[in-house]
């Protein structure tokens, strides 16, 4: 009798063993954090804005941001106006307000995890833009660290000066329109006015890159049709 007994209490022990790494497996998997990745779709790989670049109170800007969980929980009130996923967008380290609101942004669900909000930018110019992204779940927890949880930055110019080195650019006959760019990114800078960018297009002839030595001029931007941009001197 002793014997069946302590059969019986072992057999009880462990299955409350059992129940009890279960529970705590469970538990875990409940608590977990959902997370925050780029969307990976065509001119979003490695950030979270398109275009990277574009004019003040004109170009739309699209910010995207995939939102995933381990429970498959929501994220928190969800198409409400306190709603999560949000985007943040900064101007100087300040948030900027946009109509009558501020900064952060609640985003849309456009399926697939993917949350998005578009809207120009109706402050002033300047490549000091920088935005990021963040999400809760339904549960309270919070997404953790993650590139789109960074701070990323984005140009807003004024008007652009095209510059084309292949047909039809020209520094004598050009105008740095789109339909007649000049075809030096030196001659480009010295023509464009403080608040604009200079916006290269790509090389179509060998050697395929532009070979030459510019400074740039403060308040003047440069921007390439390959996303890349900057403000300083090549």
């Amino acid at each position: 009798m002793n014997r069946t007994k302590q059969r019986l209490h072992r057999s009880a022990c462990f299955s409350f063993m059992l129940l009890a790494l279960f529970l705590i497996k469970a538990n875990i998997g409940f608590c977990a954090a959902p997370t925050l990745e780029w969307s990976g779709e065509e001119g979003l790989w490695n950030d979270g804005v398109n275009p990277d670049y574009g004019i003040v109170s004109s170009d739309e800007f699209t910010f995207k941001v995939k939102y995933t969980d381990p429970d498959g929980d929501s994220p928190k009130n969800e198409g409400l106006p306190d709603g999560y996923p949000r985007v943040h967008i900064l101007k100087g380290g300040t948030p900027v307000t946009l109509g009558a609101d501020p900064s952060p942004f609640e985003m849309t669900d456009e399926g697939g995890g993917i949350y998005a909000y578009t809207t120009t930018l109706l402050s002033t110019v300047g490549n000091d833009y920088t935005y990021y992204f963040e999400a809760e779940d339904s549960t309270g927890e919070i997404a953790g660290f993650s590139s789109p949880t960074n701070e990323h930055t984005l140009t807003v110019v004024s008007g652009y000066v095209w510059v084309d080195y292949d047909y039809p650019g020209s520094d004598t006959t050009g105008d740095g329109s789109q339909g007649n760019p000049y075809q030096t990114i030196a001659y480009g800078i010295s023509q464009a006015s403080s608040g604009q960018a200079v916006r290269v297009l790509p090389r179509t002839s060998s050697p395929y890159e532009y070979q030459e030595t510019f400074s740039m001029v403060s308040g003047v931007h440069l921007v390439s049709d390959n996303g890349s941009s900057g403000d300083s001197e090549t």
